[in-house]
């Protein structure tokens, strides 16, 4: 028998089902047994090379002949503020659920393979692993610990067959592991959210049973106070010193504030990182989703230099990575380059500074390039000229940005049009305020990070939904520092 406890330090869980659409709200409660196992080959992969990968695979194979019983806490939908505060700056009191976001979590988890045992020496890895497992995917930290008792009172268990519940639980399905497994498939392996319920290799769909009170409903909330502290995925800068950078420099300024906070938060957690603020999980896969941390300096009085710096992450920050976000004071370009110092504006919710930056974060139905449109791939040509020389373009920049669109919010609202700027009358990027300086072009904007690739043509576009659709809106390449922002 193998018993782990599992204690969410941050009260949190991101409770994202693995295959599913990313706008569908099922909750992943339990954790499925596949993400256990992923995340505890994180662990491994990025602070125990002193175990080797044989070592370890014996130890997942063990892990993967049975599926775990778990002993659940009491899980609330996470509750977020649907509105700015009042004059006197408390909330409204109203609340919205975003449900494949995360949940509040009421005290530790058991985990338990009832059937399954292991060696002295896979025991001894395996407590060193456990030492090292600090996190349960994007935003879920946890602290685990292999406990020698043997537990009772499971609330979520494996439905076998002929062994179906009664009317007091709920049946939900759950990715599970399928031996045989290779470490391949866990490091770095997770996927992307598709409308079809995908699983990675080495991975099987399974119906556990959950009892009823193992999950609230968002009605529980309905009695949290006004004052009440929900998740935080602003936090919002203003720029100050005596060269301020200018807006062409936007990408390199964002990709600065990423290795700042990304550096703070390291220092503050014994040289960790977090997916939700490097953009990438521990094999160093960039994330799929775009649900962690967009670095966006901008240029809020229209005098060409970039004042202000906002950082949102539509997942949420946890309370170490808020105060590695808030801990960050300066940016420092190095080379002989004046730094600039960041002084904090506060934190809060999108909807919290819907009225401090209605132009990013309002709701509109008409959105404009603030800094230009980067292609993800070159555009291509096919086919015979015509009269005028011309060759039929395939993956053209509407192309692009409308696939883009389609992608990032598949169940809606459309895009009805994008239009892209070509006119010689009105090819520059316009400030959001008039000032001094002069409008830019998109392509005199810096496109290449300090490493990376600089994508393709740079482009100016009007985006115009069906329905009103509330921003931030980044796309493109460079969209997570900076680069293509919209404003309404």
């Amino acid at each position: 028998m193998i018993t782990v406890k599992l204690t969410f330090s941050s009260g949190r869980y991101t409770a994202v089902q693995r295959g599913r659409n990313g706008r569908d709200t099922t909750l992943e409660w339990p954790p499925s047994p596949w993400t256990l196992l992923e995340s505890l080959a994180e662990a491994w992969h990025r602070s125990l090379p002193s175990v080797s990968p044989e070592a370890f695979a014996s130890i997942v194979e063990s892990l993967a002949q049975a599926s775990p019983c778990f002993r659940l806490p009491r899980a609330t939908p996470e509750a977020v503020s649907s509105s700015s505060p009042d004059g006197h700056g408390l909330n409204t009191g109203r609340w919205s659920f975003d449900g494949h976001v995360s949940l509040r979590v009421q005290g530790s988890m058991i985990v338990c393979w009832p059937d399954t045992d292991l060696g002295s020496n896979q025991r001894e890895a395996f407590q060193g692993m456990l030492s090292h497992w600090t996190q349960l995917g994007p935003g879920s930290e946890v602290q685990a610990e292999l406990l020698s008792e043997s537990p009772s009172g499971f609330n979520a268990v494996p439905v076998k067959t002929g062994s179906l519940p009664t009317d007091s639980w709920h049946l939900v399905p759950t990715l599970t592991a399928q031996p045989p497994i290779r470490i391949a498939d866990l490091v770095g392996g997770r996927i992307e959210n598709s409308d079809a319920m995908d699983c990675p290799e080495g991975a099987e769909w399974m119906i556990y049973a959950r009892t009823s009170e193992c999950l609230g409903t968002v009605q529980d909330l309905d009695h949290v106070s006004a004052r009440s502290k929900p998740v935080v995925t602003v936090v919002r800068f203003v720029l100050t010193g005596s060269m301020l950078p200018e807006v062409i420099e936007t990408l390199r300024w964002g990709d600065l504030a990423r290795r700042s906070v990304m550096a703070q938060y390291g220092r503050q957690n014994e040289g960790r990182s977090t997916p939700t603020l490097a953009g990438k999980d521990a094999a160093g896969k960039p994330l799929q989703g775009h649900q962690h941390a967009f670095y966006m300096p901008i240029d809020e009085d229209g005098d060409g230099l970039l004042d202000h710096l906002t950082i949102w992450a539509p997942i949420g920050f946890s309370d170490r990575e808020l105060r590695a976000v808030e801990g960050v004071q300066s940016l420092n370009p190095g080379g002989g380059r004046h730094p600039i110092r960041l002084e904090p504006l506060g934190h809060g919710t999108v909807a919290d500074f819907a009225s401090v930056c209605p132009w990013l974060i309002g709701e509109s139905r008409h959105w404009h390039s603030l800094t230009p449109y980067v292609l993800t791939r070159h555009v291509k040509y096919r086919g015979p000229k015509d009269e005028l020389g011309r060759r039929r373009i395939v993956d053209g920049p509407e192309d692009q940005i409308v696939r883009e669109v389609n992608l990032r919010w598949p169940e809606g609202p459309q895009l009805f049009r994008a239009t892209e700027v070509t006119s010689p009358e009105d090819p520059r990027l316009a400030p959001l305020k008039t000032g001094i300086s002069r409008s830019r072009l998109p392509s005199e904007f810096l496109r290449k990070r300090q490493r990376g690739s600089s994508g393709g043509k740079a482009c100016k576009f009007l985006l115009e939904f069906e329905e009103p659709v509330t921003g931030p809106i980044a796309l493109g390449h460079g969209c997570h520092y900076g680069l293509g922002l919209f404003v309404c």
